[in-house]
This record gives structure tokens, C-alpha cells and sequence, in this order.
């Protein structure tokens, strides 16, 4: 009896430790930010609501095969038996993505929301604080799992945007390409749920911080390879796609534009391409945050000393807000409501980007060419051996 009385004691005092030991002059500027942040987001989806769907220039595609123009496509497109289902099935994708942009921003917003609430309610220090209780820890919860369906509808919209670029071409992606896709981004949904429920478990007492944390940090390590393998397949299928289609070789080996519209093709892959890798590395960055909180769970437990666990939960919380607002920067300048503002901000990083891509294909040319002479040279010996 008195070992289970020194154990509920010690549960007790660990608790908390953990909780309403945040400084309030620490955390006013992150909770203003987060505050910013939900405005920002807010203000994000009214207005693409309204271009989308109440504005008099709205995009009727959706944003996803405006920079994609039908002219350029037709040549690669195969013939088709029913042109009616193809446009019905076209017609379906634009709403995919509008649904996608609109709910993963919701979703951010709704994240963001309960974060802040779980930092006020279990974080601060009373009076501020609390009452702290199974409904209030539990905050966390809905804001991991608004965060997952945050980041699934974002990665959906990746893929979309992705399948519906090279949509009835010879470049179409396969059924078994699409099927791995998305058991992949389901996969990383069924993860980060799997941290909320076993945060529910913890809440209801079936677990301690130590047992929930061995289960927390395997589950973030698990997480982010998954995330990192998702992310470098769909930069690498849309950027080597659109580069075989804008790109094709001449009899001299050099390379060349298939058209006058390969040109808007190939700035509109830089486009995608930047705004794609500036938000992986935004999440990837947010999840080694969420890692390093884990391993300060377990510093926490295993010492007393609470101050790293501190220190490393204000990195946790701004990350995530930078993350959510990255997040919504890429999905606003992906449409092409958001170009001119996409090229006054990444102009630089564009030109760059532009001037790598030509340095690539300048060496592809070099090394077919000097493949081409290599094979040239050996067919020579072997006629002269004959």
C-alpha cells in the first residue's frame, strides 16, 4: 500500500512538473504569434473561397492544369473512345482540389486553434491556467489529429496535382503508382492517429509518461521516414514527367523545347518544384522538433530536470506555426491567383532554381553526346576487326 501511495505521489508531482510551469512572459510572444498565424490562415480561406468559387475570374481548373495548357498536352494525349467521360472525370479533379486546398488549410486552422488552447488551459501557471482535467488534457488530441488530416489533405493535393498534370497522356501515372500513393499518405493519417490515441489512453490513466513515450518517440521516428520517402517520390515524379515532356533531344544530341509552350511548362515545374520543397522542409524540420520533444519527455523522466522539456516545447509550438503558415503559402501561390505574388517573393530562389535546372540538362546533353561518340568509335573497331 505504501509503495502504490509513493507511486501515485510521485505520478502526481511528475504531472505536475509537465503541466502549468510554462512562464507567461516566455510564452506571450509565441501564443501572439500563434494568434497571427490563425488570422493569417483565416483570411486565406475566405479569400480562396471567394476566387474559386464566387469571383467573377475565377480558375475553372482548379489551379492544377492552368500552367499545363491544352495545346501542349493534345500532342502527348492519347485518343480517347468516350470524350464526354473525360471531361466529366477532368471536371471531378478540379473539385478534388479546390476540396483539398480548402480543407487542409481548415484543418491547419483548427490545429493551430486547439494548440494554443492546450498551451493555455495545461501549460500556464495558475490563475491563468486550467482547471486541468480529462476534457482539457485531451485538447491535444483534437490538435494532433486536426494536424494529421492537416498534412493528409496537403499531401492528397501534392498527389492530384501531380496525377492530373499528366492526366490521358502517355505520361499518366499507373494504377499501381496511384494505389502505392495512397496507401502510403493513409499510412502517415493512421500514425499520427495512433499518437492521439495512445495520448488518450494516457489521459484516462492506462498509461504513464514513460510508457507513452516509449510508444511516442518509435511512432515519430516511423512517421518521419515515411513523410521524407512520400516527399522525394513526388518531387522526383513531377520534375523528371515534366522534363520529358518540355524537354526533347535533336539529331545533334543537344536538347531543345518541344514547343512554344514548353516554356511556360518548364517555369511552371520551377514553380512546383520551389514552393514543394520549401514545405517538405518545413515539415520535416517541424517533425525533428516533435522528435527532440520526445527524447526531452524521456530526459524529463529519467532526471527530474524539466527545464530542456521546457525549452524544447517553445520550438515545438513556433515550428508548428511556421510550418501551418509555409503550408498555406504554398497552397495560396500554387493557384494562379497567387503568380504575381509568387514571383515577387521567390523571384530570386526562381532564377536560381531556372538556371540549375539549364546546368542539368547542358550535362545530360554532354554525356549523351559523349556516350554517342563513345559508341560510334567502338562500332568503327569492330567493322575494321571484320
Amino acid at each position: 500500500f505504501n509503495r502504490k501511495k509513493a507511486t501515485k505521489h510521485q505520478a502526481e508531482h511528475m504531472a505536475e512538473a509537465f503541466h502549468q510551469n510554462f512562464e507567461l512572459q516566455i510564452w506571450a510572444a509565441p501564443l501572439i504569434a500563434g494568434v497571427l498565424c490563425c488570422c493569417t490562415i483565416a483570411i486565406s480561406i475566405i479569400y480562396m473561397v471567394w476566387r474559386l468559387y464566387f469571383s467573377k475570374s475565377s480558375i475553372a481548373h482548379g489551379g492544377s492544369k492552368s500552367d499545363l495548357s491544352r495545346s501542349s498536352m493534345s500532342k502527348i494525349k492519347r485518343t480517347s473512345t468516350n470524350s464526354t467521360s473525360s471531361s466529366k472525370s477532368i471536371a471531378d479533379v478540379n473539385h478534388k482540389i479546390k476540396a483539398f486546398s480548402i480543407t487542409s488549410l481548415t484543418f491547419f486552422l483548427l490545429a493551430n486553434v486547439w494548440s494554443m488552447l492546450y498551451v493555455f488551459y495545461i501549460k500556464l501557471p495558475a490563475p491563468v491556467g486550467g482547471p486541468i482535467d480529462q476534457w482539457t488534457e485531451n485538447i491535444w488530441t483534437f490538435y494532433n489529429s486536426c494536424w494529421s488530416l492537416a498534412y493528409g489533405m496537403t499531401y492528397f493535393l501534392f498527389f492530384e496535382r501531380l496525377r492530373r498534370s499528366f492526366a490521358h497522356s502517355v505520361h499518366e501515372l499507373s494504377k499501381c503508382a496511384t494505389y502505392a500513393v495512397v496507401i502510403v499518405i493513409l499510412m502517415f493519417i493512421l500514425l499520427n492517429q495512433a499518437i492521439s490515441f495512445f495520448w488518450f489512453l494516457f489521459v484516462l490513466d492506462a498509461m504513464d509518461w514513460d510508457s507513452f513515450n516509449s510508444v511516442y518517440q518509435p511512432l515519430l521516428w516511423t512517421k518521419f521516414s515515411v513523410d521524407w520517402i512520400f516527399n522525394i517520390v513526388i518531387v522526383y515524379l513531377f520534375c523528371s514527367k515534366i522534363y520529358k515532356i518540355t524537354l526533347q533531344r535533336k539529331r545533334s544530341h543537344s536538347m531543345e523545347f518541344r514547343n512554344k509552350h514548353s516554356v511556360k511548362l518548364f517555369q511552371s515545374m520551377i514553380r512546383y518544384f520551389l514552393l514543394t520543397c520549401f514545405t517538405v522542409l518545413s515539415t520535416q524540420i517541424f517533425t525533428a522538433s516533435e522528435i527532440v520533444l520526445s527524447a526531452a519527455i524521456a530526459h524529463a523522466i529519467k532526471t527530474g530536470e524539466f527545464s530542456f522539456y521546457y525549452k524544447s516545447y517553445i520550438l515545438y509550438f513556433c515550428l508548428g506555426v511556421m510550418d501551418s503558415l509555409i503550408s498555406t503559402v504554398y497552397v495560396m501561390l500554387s493557384f494562379p491567383f497567387g503568380v504575381p505574388c509568387y514571383n515577387r517573393i521567390c523571384r530570386c530562389c526562381h532564377r536560381w532554381c531556372l538556371c540549375l535546372w539549364t546546368y542539368i540538362a547542358h550535362i545530360e546533353t554532354e554525356e549523351r553526346q559523349i556516350a554517342g561518340a563513345i559508341s560510334e568509335r567502338t562500332g568503327t573497331k569492330q567493322e575494321t576487326t571484320v
